[in-house]
C-alpha cells in the first residue's frame, strides 16, 4: 500500500500542475472560470477554421452571433485567435483582418464600426478595456493591456505598428533581478478624435485628451491635454491644434 501510494503522488503532482498551467494561459483564477474558456476555445476552433474567403468571413462572424449573441454584421478574417471570447462585447459592424489576436483576461468593450486590421492584437487584463466607436487599429498594431485598465474613446485612428503598455516594471530593490520586481500598472486613456502615427509607443500612466495627434515614432512617456500636436523621444508637444 506504502508503494502504490509513493508513486500515486508524482501523477498527482502532475495534474495539479498541468491545471496551473491551463489556469496561467487563460488568465484564469477558479475551475469554472477555467471551464468556461476551455468551453469557448472549443466552439472558437470549429468556426474559425472555414473557408478563406468571403463566405468564411462571414461564417466567423456568424459564430459571435450564434454562441455569444453580439451583433451582425462581422467579418472576421483567417487565423484569427480569440482566448475568453465570453468576456468580449462587440458592437455591430465589426471588421477582423487576418491573424488577428485577442485576448480577454477579463471583460472587454469594441464599439460599433471598429476596423482591427492584419496581425494586430489585443490584449486586456483584469482591469477591463473599453474600444469606443469607430476604432481602427493598424497593421501589426498592439495594445497590451495584460496589466492597467486601458480606455479608448471614439473615433480614435491608431496608424500600422503602434505600441500601448498600460503597466511597466518596477526598479524597487537592486538585490533582485528585473523579473522579480513588482509590476506597477496606472493604466492608459486616450481621448475620442485622437491619431496616433505610424510606430509610436504610448506608455502606461499616459492620458491623451481629445482631438491629440501623435507623431509617427514617438514616445509618449506623460500626460498632454487636449488638441495637442506631440512628437519627439520623448514625447512633447509642437504645438497646440
Amino acid at each position: 500500500m506504502k508503494y502504490q501510494t509513493k508513486n500515486l503522488q508524482p501523477h498527482s503532482k502532475i495534474g495539479l500542475s498541468f491545471i496551473s498551467l491551463l489556469k496561467h494561459y487563460y488568465h484564469v483564477s477558479n475551475l469554472d472560470n477555467l471551464r468556461q474558456s476551455l468551453k469557448d476555445d472549443l466552439i472558437a476552433t470549429i468556426f474559425m477554421g472555414s473557408g478563406s474567403g468571403i463566405f468564411g468571413s462571414f461564417i466567423r462572424g456568424m459564430y459571435f452571433k450564434l454562441f455569444l449573441n453580439y451583433k451582425l454584421p462581422s467579418m472576421i478574417g483567417n487565423r484569427f485567435r480569440i482566448i475568453n471570447s465570453s468576456m468580449v462585447k462587440v458592437g455591430k459592424n465589426l471588421w477582423i483582418k487576418d491573424d488577428v489576436t485577442i485576448f480577454a483576461g477579463d471583460k472587454m468593450t469594441i464599439g460599433d464600426g471598429c476596423v482591427l486590421c492584419d496581425r494586430s492584437s489585443i490584449w486586456s487584463s483584469k482591469d477591463g478595456l473599453k474600444i469606443g466607436d469607430g476604432f481602427s487599429l493598424g497593421i501589426g498594431g498592439y495594445i497590451c493591456g495584460t496589466e492597467g485598465r486601458i480606455a479608448i474613446g471614439n473615433k480614435v485612428i491608431m496608424a500600422d505598428n503602434v505600441r500601448l503598455y498600460s503597466w511597466n516594471h518596477s526598479l524597487y530593490s537592486s538585490l533582485k533581478t528585473f523579473s522579480e520586481n513588482e509590476i506597477s500598472h496606472r493604466g492608459i486613456t486616450i481621448g475620442n478624435n485622437c491619431w496616433l502615427g505610424s510606430g509610436c509607443v504610448i506608455l502606461d500612466g499616459v492620458n491623451l485628451g481629445d482631438n491629440c495627434v501623435v507623431g509617427a515614432g514617438a514616445v509618449v512617456t506623460k500626460s498632454f491635454p487636449k488638441n495637442s500636436l506631440i512628437a519627439g523621444v520623448p514625447a512633447k508637444v509642437v504645438k497646440t491644434i
